[in-house]
């Protein structure tokens, strides 16, 4: 009588689970689903991004909120700029990956959207990021480009100028100009480690090789640019990576400026830390997988970390500036 109840057990186990856990989404309303309140189209020169729940604009460039409860400018699926249906329920953004002046070629300026991950990222750590893309109609010219910037700190401009940042990820498809089918941009990276915002955009202050005239001004006739809705972002974490080389931040400036103000380590495994000043006094000991200093009552000066785990051993220097 037990044979029939093991065999039943392990059916169900078999068959209760085939396909493992489901992933974690890093990316906190990557559907752009929760919103404060409905977009409205006459207000769109501030784009209205904000209204959207945990995205925001990290430059003046004004990227658009798109929701199904608006039925005229910055609606689903009509809108000023075309037509489209969401990938999946009922909202999206839309930015000007980059925008410039036909008659004179100057360029104008470019948009983007920025929010902060659910966590932070973990060194030594391959990341699978995608999001899907989908060109609009009125658009003119098409790009590539794409991509997709992890950064330990939020970027804030107060201009229009790109970011001419190197992002993780980029576009490898070519130009896209599909104004019917949402295009998947998807990549992996391995983190350096406590990246905790995400920024989208097109990280370039120049198109050269890489635009193509997709059709005649719609809109705008003055200005050379294409748009783009993006929708459904997403990143999850892949799994430790072997033999990683990595480095720890150097620096902590505990003075309430809310940069650097605590020196911060998440680690693949568990592991131990110690800092120690130069008299090799420890000031610092913990075993985990997170790690956080503010520096205590430790004067300016250079203190030293020691770091193992069964995976990887790591030392070197802090500087600590009040």
């Amino acid at each position: 009588m037990i044979k029939p109840v093991f065999y039943s057990i392990l059916f169900l186990t078999l068959f209760a689970f085939p396909f493992g856990f489901a992933q974690t989404n890093l990316v906190y309303n990557g559907g752009f689903e929760e919103y404060y309140s409905c977009p409205v189209s006459n207000d769109l020169n501030n784009g209205q991004l904000e209204l959207c729940k945990g995205w925001w604009k990290p430059t003046m460039g004004t990227s658009d909120y798109f929701n199904r409860c608006n039925n005229t400018g910055v609606g689903v699926p009509n809108n000023f700029w075309g037509y489209q249906e969401t990938f999946e329920g009922n909202s999206y953004v839309g930015l000007f990956p980059i925008d410039w002046y036909i008659n004179s070629g100057e360029y104008f300026g470019s948009e983007y959207i920025q929010t902060q991950l659910l966590d932070l990222l973990t060194p030594c750590v391959e990341y699978h990021f995608e999001m899907q893309v989908n060109f609009a109609n009125y658009s003119r010219y098409g790009f590539s480009r794409l991509g997709a910037l992890f950064t330990q700190n939020p970027i804030h401009s107060t201009t229009w100028d790109a970011i001419t940042l190197n992002p993780q990820i980029l576009n490898n498809q070519g130009i896209l100009v599909d104004t019917l089918n949402w295009v998947k941009v998807e990549g992996n990276f391995i983190a350096s480690g406590n990246e905790q915002y995400l920024c989208i955009g097109y990280f370039f202050d120049n198109v050269q090789n890489d635009t193509v005239n997709f059709q005649p001004p719609v809109g705008f006739p003055e200005e050379g640019g294409g748009y783009y809705y993006i929708d459904n972002v997403s990143l999850t974490e892949i799994g430790v990576v072997p033999n990683c080389d990595y480095s720890l931040p150097n620096i902590i400036t505990p003075n309430n400026d809310g940069i650097n103000d605590i020196w911060e380590y998440n680690s693949p495994s568990e592991g131990e830390l110690t800092i120690v000043n130069r008299w090799g006094n420890t000031v610092y000991h913990e075993k985990g997988i997170s790690f956080s200093w503010n520096g205590g009552e430790c004067t300016d000066g250079v203190y030293y970390y020691r770091y193992n785990s069964e995976l990887f051993s790591k030392t070197g220097f802090i500087q600590l500036i009040r």
